[in-house]
């Protein structure tokens, strides 16, 4: 599990905390289901709408619209399992069944900048898998590694650490060390990104709510 996704975790657990849930529409496939503080406060809320074949999460957390199964709810509950700090959230695979959420095209493919952002952790551990890939196919002694590692860290980590991904990424394609300018080759291949705080949260949302609105059901019975 990723730092993010265990940190979304302790928010999320703390921000749903005492919502309650009201059942809107209830109608085979087609719901409306509103989730919000017991004390009324907007903080926080969502809702989970879906109609035949698509579920969208609406709230303050963002707006996702997910496609699959006539019945979606069904969809989400095949990922049900126990999971340390809340339900389990099979991010990448739900990721894939996006039709739209609120954010612009990211660099790394169909996923939206709501659901992933260039992450400066995993650019920087990206960058010391080729340094170390490097070193091994070019058999450096250890003056050689330090000089590298420490040119990498001042023309690259460094950079990224007080930039963005556009000035990152023109760090590494700049970078030469004793006249070798491939020491990151298709470097532009490798994704840097991670799954955002907001989609993590309204996937732990859709996950959480499902098993409130199944244990209602339970009661009922």
């Amino acid at each position: 599990m990723s730092a993010i996704e265990t940190q979304a975790r302790k928010l999320f657990a703390r921000d749903i905390a005492t919502h309650r849930m009201q059942i809107i529409r209830d109608d085979g496939a087609y719901r409306h289901i509103h989730f919000r503080q017991q004390d009324g406060c907007s903080s926080d809320w969502f809702d989970l709408v879906t109609w035949p074949g698509v579920l969208c999460i609406n709230g303050d957390h963002g707006t996702f619209v997910f496609a699959r199964l006539t019945d979606m709810f069904e969809f989400f509950r095949t990922d049900r399992r126990d999971e340390p700090g809340g339900p389990y959230i099979n991010l990448g695979y739900w990721s894939e069944k996006l039709l739209a959420s609120d954010g612009q095209g990211g660099r790394c493919g169909r996923s939206g900048d709501s659901v992933e952002e260039w992450s400066v952790e995993v650019f920087a551990a990206r960058i010391n898998d080729h340094v170390a890939d490097y070193i091994e196919s070019k058999g450096l002694d250890e003056e050689q590694q330090a000089d590298l590692r420490e040119q990498v860290q001042d023309e690259i980590l460094d950079v990224a650490e007080g930039s963005g991904e556009e000035c990152a990424m023109n760090a590494v394609y700049q970078f030469g060390f004793n006249g070798d300018g491939d020491v990151f080759p298709d470097f532009w291949e490798t994704c840097c990104r991670e799954y955002t705080h907001h989609f993590i949260w309204c996937c732990l949302a859709i996950a959480w709510g499902i098993q409130q609105y199944d244990e209602s059901k339970k009661e009922q019975s």
